[in-house]
């Protein structure tokens, strides 16, 4: 069942509306301006997001084609359950990591312009039904990611960014490899493309190109070998940006690779899946132990979750698809909310190093406790949300000893490494009175988004039902 409905490609339309209002606001030097409208687009988003759940519930896929042209030749948007559940994660991370900018109050109205477009880039990457639109929102994507991540101009972050800046570039030519042979062998370059090429009995032709545009975004979506860019891009951004980037940047990523394989049907490469899915999940969590940086932490900590999800995708059995895609919301959840924490931290401390930090738990207690949610969130305790998705990726597991043994201990792995991080809190603090009277207070209302991503970690994890049927749907 299939609807057309137009209102969806305001979903992009509506971001790039917002950034040129922001864009105004920098001519005038008005924040405000900037503000009130990334406050208005979330809530638009928001509200498309609402009016459309009826028909996607109901199983249709709403589909829109801009012009009126044929899908062949037309730019055709459309989405269905997976794409609103991502789009509406998309929305809310993006909403508490931009509120918790307007509390940091040192960004420019350039910040908000930028951010504004890569709000449309993902959403873009969601809602597009062609490969080479694709490639233009992933590319509007990059770019802007690559200002966000140098947005401090500090020499770290520069470099990090320039190094994005390249394996980017590599990533996108290999992708558009694929896309050639895709054309090339079908002459489209829909979707449907894809199923034609197998159906037509063209199976090397697509494995090649599969295997070109795996690459190509495999490096988006950071898992190993394509990771060497995240812990230097996702440590040294600004904070909230950090937030986006491993919250949702690389799941919508790696949801748009999801949507390629599922449409190739190619089951030949699980096995591939599962053994790079496993090691990048081990290596990850293993990376992040070794860490000191408290922001690497949490950096090769996404590797690793990443590897979680790609494992649980190998699988290949509905429940195994289906804990993927629950496991890709609950670390977006806690994982922004982890990176706002430690955000605190630095804030108020302007150290990042867990072995100078120290008493933070004795200061600010509510920071503490809600910094604890997110970490029995990514431990998988219950009943915090990683606890729910990390037992169903487990169970789907249970036929593959090797699998099961190594996601067990990475988890061990993973938490020893939260334990390391939690030090900054629970340890004395051992620095002079100076130092203690350097902190910067944390502004109260940064707590509001914290409290936000808290409270869906726990009701992600006390009620699962809700998202687990929206995936097997």
């Amino acid at each position: 069942m299939e609807n057309t409905n137009n209102i969806i490609i305001l979903l992009v339309v509506i971001p790039l509306v917002g950034s040129a209002i922001c864009s105004i606001g920098k001519i005038f030097s008005k924040l405000s301006i900037c503000k009130a409208s990334i406050i208005v687009v979330m809530l638009c988003n928001l509200a498309l997001l609402v009016s459309t759940y009826s028909l996607v519930s109901e199983g249709a896929e709403v589909s829109f084609t801009v012009g009126g042209w044929e899908t062949i030749v037309g730019i055709a948007f459309g989405f269905d359950m997976l794409s609103w559940v991502i789009l509406a994660l998309v929305t809310l991370i993006c909403f508490a990591s931009i509120f918790f900018a307007f509390c940091e109050n040192i960004y420019s109205p350039m910040f908000y312009f930028t951010f504004l477009i890569l709000l449309a880039g993902m959403n873009g990457i969601l809602l597009t039904q062609d490969i080479f639109n694709l490639f233009v929102f992933f590319e509007i994507l990059a770019i802007t990611s690559y200002i966000l991540i140098a947005y401090l101009q500090k020499s770290h972050s520069v470099l990090a960014s320039f190094k994005y800046l390249i394996l980017g570039s590599a990533s996108m030519m290999l992708y558009l490899l694929g896309v050639f042979i895709i054309y090339q062998s079908t002459g489209s370059l829909s979707f449907s493309a894809i199923e034609q090429m197998r159906t037509n009995g063209s199976i090397l032709h697509l494995q090649f190109a599969i295997a070109s545009i795996f690459t190509g975004i495999g490096l988006r979506s950071a898992f190993i070998p394509f990771h060497t860019w995240l812990p230097e891009a996702h440590a040294y951004a600004p904070h909230p940006v950090s937030a986006i980037l491993s919250g949702v940047m690389i799941k919508v990523s790696f949801v748009s690779l999801w949507r390629i394989l599922d449409r190739a049907g190619m089951a030949e490469f699980n096995s591939l899946f599962i053994l790079i899915g496993v090691i990048t999940s081990f290596l990850g969590a293993f990376w992040a132990f070794c860490e000191n940086d408290s922001k690497k932490i949490l950096a090769y900590s996404s590797v690793s979750q990443i590897g979680y999800i790609l494992t649980a995708f190998g699988f290949g059995t509905i429940l195994s698809s289906s804990a993927s895609l629950y496991h890709i919301v609950n670390h977006a959840i806690f994982k922004c909310l982890l990176f706002l924490c430690i955000g605190c931290v630095v804030w108020s401390s302007g150290e990042r190093n867990v072995r100078k930090l120290g008493g933070l738990g004795k200061d600010y207690p509510v920071l503490t406790l809600l910094y604890l949610t997110g970490v029995f969130s990514i431990a998988g305790i219950p009943p915090f949300n990683g606890y729910v998705s990390k037992k169903l990726i487990l169970d789907s597991a249970s036929g593959m000893p090797f699998a099961c043994l190594t996601l067990w201990a990475t988890g061990i792995i993973t938490f020893a490494a939260y334990i390391k991080l939690s030090s900054i809190f629970f340890k004395p603090y051992r620095y002079t009175a100076d130092k203690y009277l350097n902190r910067r207070i944390i502004p109260k209302s940064t707590y509001i988004p914290l409290i936000f991503l808290s409270i869906l970690c726990v009701g992600t994890g006390i009620f699962p039902e809700f998202w687990y049927r929206l995936f097997r749907s």
